[in-house]
């Protein structure tokens, strides 16, 4: 793994600014905090930490980065939050956490808000790195990133009035991101358009598939501008 890692990173140092070094090790299920992998059965639970330590050999320079998706779920946001708490513990160079957030029409700016106030306590820079927003009928609610089970959730058509949903959520989740600030540095979308996204028939971008903007593009841009008009003196 060290071998891999500096291969990897030393061909690119000072050139990528920002790396995820481990994604997805956290249980989604059970009272286990890391997933099964062959990482943890062969290495051991340090392997998360060891990884961290050769990334930083090999870039000191480098923000290295967690990377985990369904953090909208409490449950899950929990085990996150102990594991990163347990790294920093043991002085592992981790700059930075990554929430996926591939989402859906029915996440509010509430569930959102609540995400975003528990990964602060952690005092590291949040970077929303794979953003999408589901509007088919299928996989609403769900917090996986299978890519097979993603693909077929996402068969049967859009939900009712499905542009102005995908606007409104959009917005809900820009203006937590907005709220959150001094928190949240970068916003990521998984994808340049509904075409190319691994959930095309959830239409989830603001692009669509010939690149014209969406509703939910407009939105954005509206809670931007709402975020930037200067407060009124009483």
């Amino acid at each position: 793994m060290r071998d891999h890692i500096h291969t990897v990173v030393g061909r690119y140092k000072g050139k990528i600014k920002v790396w995820d070094v481990v994604n997805e090790a956290v249980a989604d299920n059970g009272t286990n905090i890391l997933r099964d992998s062959l990482w943890l059965e062969t290495i051991g639970p340090d392997f998360i930490a060891k990884a961290f330590e050769y990334a930083h050999e090999a870039d000191p320079a480098a923000i290295l980065r967690y990377n985990e998706y369904g953090l909208e779920n409490p449950a899950k946001r929990r085990k996150f939050v102990t594991l990163v708490k347990s790294l920093q513990e043991q002085k592992v160079p981790i700059g930075a956490i990554g929430s996926q957030a591939h989402l859906y029409v029915s996440t509010t700016f509430e569930t959102m808000d609540q995400e975003l106030t528990e990964l602060a306590t952690l005092g590291l820079p949040i970077h929303i790195t794979e953003l999408d927003v589901n509007s088919a009928q299928g996989g609403q609610g769900g917090f996986g990133a299978d890519i097979a089970d993603n693909a077929a959730t996402t068969q049967g058509g859009l939900v009712s009035d499905a542009d102005r949903k995908l606007a409104d959520t959009y917005a809900g989740l820009f203006r937590a991101f907005l709220k959150h600030d001094k928190s949240v540095e970068v916003v990521t979308f998984w994808g340049p358009n509904d075409a190319n996204s691994w959930r095309a028939n959830g239409k989830p971008l603001l692009f669509d598939g010939n690149n014209q903007p969406k509703p939910a593009f407009h939105a954005v841009i509206a809670e931007s501008k709402k975020a930037k008009k200067p407060t009124q003196p009483n």
